[in-house]
């Protein structure tokens, strides 16, 4: 499930909404260090073992999102109708294809993307599933409710209103087959909006203080807001493996629902927070994630560099929650979007024409 704070606005305002997603999977092991469980770390990027080489790929329009699928990567500028391909090896982009209206989410399931748009004609969102290779449309479903957050995962998406509701599409048959309200929405200005988490068994909703398990089986709903007594400041949910991860500016904390246990925490150094929506998982690592550590705010949210003025150096880095352990490290301007695949990350940076692609550096190679 990201932009800055996503935050849902409609077509004729100039910032998007900005859907949390990404893939990636298993990076060089690092050594390991021996901790309790519930260890508490403040995070040190310099203490990373493995470091990456960064290449830049030109756009030539400002980024905006960023998703990998089937091995391909695709840019969905920031306000520009298109989506953009960038085969492996390139250096700009070598296929556009024309949406819509401009994308204001995105996830890859593995064989496709899916882009969240919004047209000025109707005001409905609209979820199309694109070909991970030529970028075909090749399906499309309409949702009424304001468009919040997404997640893939159990034959599926999962997508989060501002309303309050979570509706599950089933990618065989590309039709919403579920609709299910995780809070009541009080008046028609009130914001209920749902962030979206999948971990190995279950897909989680969070949202107006509230934390939902919803068994894809047979989609019922069982209450686990007492996992939100491990973290009470907790903003926005991340599925890691079968874990769960209750993220804040300042702390993320590692639960395990199935024991109910605190795995560990993560904490930002002083100075800095995190990316509070951005925890983004590893598919094929059920123990890492990425994140990035950003200026600190005068609201204690992450600073977020006004439209005009340079985009500050901050840290990406991957963390393992057995430890918990900082395992790499990124230093990069302020990122938007990222997405990852193999031991490669890829991101766009904030209001700039390109997206980088960060591979780890050969062994020897210049810490």
């Amino acid at each position: 499930m990201l932009v800055a704070s996503p935050v849902a606005v409609v077509l004729l305002l100039a910032q998007p909404v900005v859907a949390k997603a990404a893939t990636e999977q298993r990076a060089v092991a690092p050594t390991t260090v021996q901790r309790k469980p519930t260890a508490v770390v403040v995070v040190d990027p310099a203490s990373a073992e493995l470091r990456y080489d960064v290449s830049q790929v030109d756009l030539g329009v400002e980024s905006g999102g960023v998703t990998v699928s089937n091995g391909v990567i695709w840019s969905t500028p920031h306000l520009t109708a298109v989506a953009q391909r960038i085969s492996p090896g390139g250096t700009t982009p070598d296929l556009t294809i024309p949406l819509r209206a401009y994308a204001i989410g995105e996830v890859a399931d593995g064989e496709s993307f899916w882009l969240v748009t919004q047209l000025e004609t109707d005001l409905m969102f609209h979820v199309a599933r694109h070909d991970a290779i030529t970028g075909e449309r090749l399906a499309e479903v309409d949702i009424e409710d304001f468009f919040w957050d997404m997640e893939p995962g159990h034959g599926g998406i999962w997508l989060g209103t501002e309303s309050g509701t979570l509706i599950r599409v089933d990618s065989r048959t590309n039709q919403v087959v579920a609709t299910i309200p995780m809070s009541k929405k009080e008046c028609d200005a009130c914001s209920r909006p749902v962030e979206v988490a999948v971990t190995d068994s279950f897909v989680w909703a969070f949202s107006d203080g509230k934390l939902a398990r919803v068994d894809p089986r047979d989609n019922s709903v069982a209450d686990r807001s007492s996992l939100l007594q491990r973290h009470k400041d907790a903003t926005n949910i991340a599925g890691i493996g079968d874990d769960l991860v209750l993220a804040s500016p300042d702390e993320y904390a590692i639960v395990n629902p199935k024991r109910g246990r605190l795995v560990g925490r993560i904490r930002a150094p002083e100075g800095r927070v995190f990316w509070d929506w951005m925890p983004i998982r590893s598919d094929a690592d059920p123990t890492r994630f990425w994140t990035a550590l950003v200026p600190r705010g005068p609201d204690g949210r992450p600073a977020e560099p006004a439209r005009g003025q340079p985009n500050p150096e901050v840290d990406v880095v991957l963390v393992d929650i057995d430890g918990p352990t900082v395992v790499g490290s990124i230093r990069t301007p302020f990122p938007e979007r990222m997405a990852a695949v193999g031991e490669d990350l890829w991101y766009s940076i904030l209001r700039e024409p390109r997206v980088m692609h960060a591979t780890p550096s050969r062994p020897g190679a210049p810490r």
